[in-house]
């Protein structure tokens, strides 16, 4: 796996298609990667599929092997891994290519449907049972410019990256429909006990989503008529 991770950088584009595609094989057989391993192999991913003229099949590359490193890295939700992902997956439901913008969509509903399978635990347990190293702080604020509390469990914290850069004022069409389309994959992919457990909670969330909507679309038009007026 670290091999892999190193020759996702390569020079030959081929190669490190090749190199993003076995780096997703390599994780599901591995029985979980540390922290060390996940954060180099994301710095890598993020680095070559912001690489200026990355060819299509390369930033769909990047984004397939998103969702495996999620589901094989261990003690998942004590890291950032999982809103450092999704914020990767929501800036390329803009990619001009509508492949990359569908592969971005289709990995974060694969990736959040894996970190719902992971016991929501933030912080390890250090000696005497005490806390420690606890994850960084979640603040889908900080990623999507607009505040939000501190997730209870995961499928709050999965809820949060879902229904925010939904209803930014900013959102453009295409990122709508990403987000529309992880989350059907994302429901997809539950099994029927976790679809039970959670459905009450994702049709709220779902109707929260649209009157955000509505009420974004309401502030935009009445900005547009008072500066008419003016």
């Amino acid at each position: 796996i670290t091999l892999l991770t190193k020759l996702i950088r390569a020079n030959e584009v081929p190669l490190r298609v090749t190199a993003c595609t076995a780096f997703a094989s390599a994780l599901a057989g591995s029985g979980g990667v540390g922290k060390g391993v996940h954060e180099e192999a994301l710095k890598n991913l993020r680095h070559v599929i912001g690489e200026r003229g990355a060819p299509v099949d390369l930033r769909v590359a990047v984004l397939s092997a998103c969702p495996p490193l999620v589901e094989n890295t261990e003690q998942l939700w004590t890291t950032d891994l999982v809103e450092q992902v999704a914020t990767l997956c929501t800036k390329y439901m803009d990619d001009p290519a509508a492949p990359v913008r569908h592969a971005a969509a289709d990995a974060l509903g694969a990736a959040l449907g894996a970190a719902i399978c992971h016991p929501y635990i933030t912080s390890i347990k250090g000696k005497g049972g005490k806390a420690a190293a606890p994850k960084p702080k979640f603040d889908a604020g900080k990623m999507f410019e607009k505040k939000k509390a501190e997730p209870t469990s995961a499928i709050e914290a999965i809820s949060s990256l879902l229904v925010t850069p939904f209803v930014r004022q900013q959102a453009t069409r295409e990122l709508r429909l990403g987000i529309s389309r992880a989350f059907v994959a994302f429901t997809r992919g539950l099994s029927q006990p976790l679809l039970e457990r959670y459905a009450e909670h994702l049709v709220a969330q779902q109707l929260k989503g649209n009157v955000g909507l509505l009420l974004t679309n309401r502030g935009r038009a009445e900005g547009r008529s008072g500066r008419k007026k003016i």
